[in-house]
């Protein structure tokens, strides 16, 4: 009777350890609270941030003021963005604007967007944006810059829980030398994936680059809705 229950005590925490591997690698959901209802739209606009492209030979462009939209349309880890960078303009001259609308500095970059793992231990969590692919037309200079792969933006939380209640997303963008900051990240198998984002600048190939965005953005949840982060 004693080995009996022993091997029920055994058998439980295995069962619970499982169950903590497993919840471990599930995709963390973004999930409407106090009766709000989806969809939900984080926005954030600034006319004075800076960002940049850059490659592993220098600034390929560089631009001021960025608009920020996303939409998480139900219970879900995965949503769209649409992202309008503004006065945007040839980092080598730093005067002529480059564009893939019809306005001069203005570049529109879609896609979606993941909340993924970039650390399981301690859990850290990030945001994982696939980029539609895109051409920026630099036409004085006679440049092209296509664009495409995926990038990965840290997200800074006031709390840990699952329960926190959150109003935006902060968060960083950053890297250098044409690799961004973070570049790894856990799918829901819970396999480590390399986030690549790669440029081929003037038909030469496409190459590794990376995309920052200085400071630490927040995009704020319109009509005040609030949400948790859930499954951590």
């Amino acid at each position: 009777m004693k080995h009996l229950k022993l091997l029920g005590v055994m058998l439980a925490a295995m069962c619970a350890m499982g169950l903590m591997a497993t919840s471990a690698f599930a995709l963390p959901d973004i999930s409407v609270t106090l009766g709000g209802t989806y969809p939900l739209h984080l926005n954030y606009e600034s006319t004075t941030v800076k960002t940049r492209l850059e490659s592993t030979t220098g600034t390929a462009l560089k631009g001021e003021g960025l608009k920020v939209l996303y939409l998480i349309g139900e219970l879900t880890a995965l949503g769209t963005f649409r992202a309008i960078f503004k006065e945007v303009v040839n980092g080598a001259e730093a005067t002529e604007k480059c564009l893939n609308t019809s306005i001069a500095g203005e570049v529109l970059t879609e896609g979606s967007f993941h909340i993924v793992y970039t650390s399981l231990s301690p859990l850290r969590l990030g945001t994982l944006f696939l980029v539609n692919e895109l051409e920026i037309k630099c036409p004085v200079a006679g440049i092209g810059i296509k664009v495409k792969g995926s990038v990965i933006g840290t997200i800074n939380t006031p709390g840990t829980s699952s329960t926190e209640q959150l109003t935006g997303l902060k968060g960083v963008l950053s890297g250098s030398g044409g690799k961004q900051q973070f570049r790894n990240y856990y799918n829901d198998s819970g396999a480590s994936v390399l986030a690549q984002l790669l440029c081929n600048q003037a038909g030469t190939g496409f190459k590794e680059c990376n995309q920052v965005v200085e400071g630490e953005p927040e995009a704020i949840a319109l009509e005040s809705k609030m949400f948790v982060l859930s499954g951590r």
